[in-house]
């Protein structure tokens, strides 16, 4: 889509990163980001970082001086406070999400730009790739390529197309302001509703597998549950604020959690059959997936996926239940940094 720029005038471009104890990726994170290949002079970048108590915020300084990063202190916490604070400190037409988990391909911001010109869409976004460190670190991120573990229409689509939500995401300015930014009483899954509204508005959300960039994913299950499980509770809150946001997809991971819970109960009272058929369905289904997921690493990986797959289905699932039945506050204050994902 690069040929979509040519002759015309570039849009100025404003890169928004919110940050929380990011010491361990926010310097890969902005390398990426200062690499593109978009004019300079057409691109600025600002961080907003939400009181990390690691170095964060002492990469960044000493990146800004280098480069002109600019770095915005969040004083209230959370992510969409977080990202309201930078977008109306930004500058720029488009606005172009990054989180500090992401490692942006040289492309991205001309990608994104050029396919908000091409397409006319208010919000367009690609495909991750996700990235491991350990052997745990690569479980998880072939469970959350998986169509299994993320069935995310930008996880498995690769084709261009029209989506009820995409990864980070490059905005128009002007779509944000009209739909009044991030909403910042949920503090998870906030990307979703926000671009819930914006198509509920009549706006467009676009997936193009031409903008490309790596995501590095939690390297423990202790992790992981708790990512999902957060994950989970903000979809929860998101369909009490917005049942018509509800997806199909939606369903499967908090009916499994119910049938589960059924089965327990009814394998208390002297009847294990329902629960025995559907652990063993779970299992059988879940091992074809692991097995691809795992890309025949072997035994070990695929076993190991399948635990991954379990935790992120029963912690999602068992979240959105907490969430929706209000177990948890609509305005309970999360600091965080992850991109809900469903």
């Amino acid at each position: 889509m690069k040929g979509v720029l040519a002759g015309t005038v570039l849009p100025l471009v404003s890169v928004i990163i919110p940050v929380r104890n990011e010491a361990r990726y926010i310097r890969r994170c902005l390398e990426a980001v200062l690499s593109q290949d978009y004019p300079t002079d057409r691109l600025e970048v600002l961080v907003v970082d939400d009181r990390s108590t690691d170095a964060s915020q002492n990469i960044v300084r000493r990146t800004s001086r280098l480069q002109g990063v600019r770095l915005l202190i969040n004083p209230t916490g959370g992510i969409p406070h977080g990202l309201n604070l930078a977008i109306r400190n930004a500058q720029g037409d488009v606005i172009v999400r990054v989180d500090a988990h992401a490692i942006i391909e040289p492309d991205y911001v001309t990608q994104c730009v050029a396919a908000l010109q091409a397409t006319g869409a208010d919000v367009v976004g690609g495909p991750p790739r996700n990235l491991g460190e350990g052997f745990w670190g690569s479980v998880i991120a072939g469970a959350m390529a998986s169509p299994f573990g993320r069935p995310a229409r930008f996880n498995r689509t690769t084709s261009a197309q029209a989506v009820d939500t995409v990864y980070m995401g490059a905005f128009r300015r002007d779509t944000l302001l009209r739909a009044g930014l991030y909403d910042e009483s949920i503090q998870i899954n906030e990307d979703y509703e926000l671009n819930y509204r914006i198509r509920r508005s009549g706006g467009l959300i676009y997936h193009v597998p031409s903008i490309r960039s790596s995501y590095y994913n939690r390297r423990s299950l202790k992790s992981l549950w708790t990512q999902f499980w957060r994950y989970g509770r903000g979809k929860g809150t998101v369909l009490r604020r917005h049942p018509g946001s509800l997806q199909p997809r939606h369903l499967v991971a908090p009916l499994f959690v119910l049938a589960l819970t059924c089965g327990m109960w009814l394998t208390v009272v002297g009847r294990p059959s329902p629960m025995l058929a559907l652990l063993i369905v779970y299992a059988v289904i879940g091992s074809v997936f692991s097995w691809r997921a795992a890309r025949g690493a072997g035994f070990r990986a695929s076993g190991a996926t399948l635990i991954a797959f379990a935790v992120m289905h029963v912690s999602w699932g068992a979240g959105l239940w907490a969430g929706l039945l209000g177990l948890v506050p609509l305005h309970a204050p999360e600091a965080g940094r992850a991109t809900a994902i469903c």
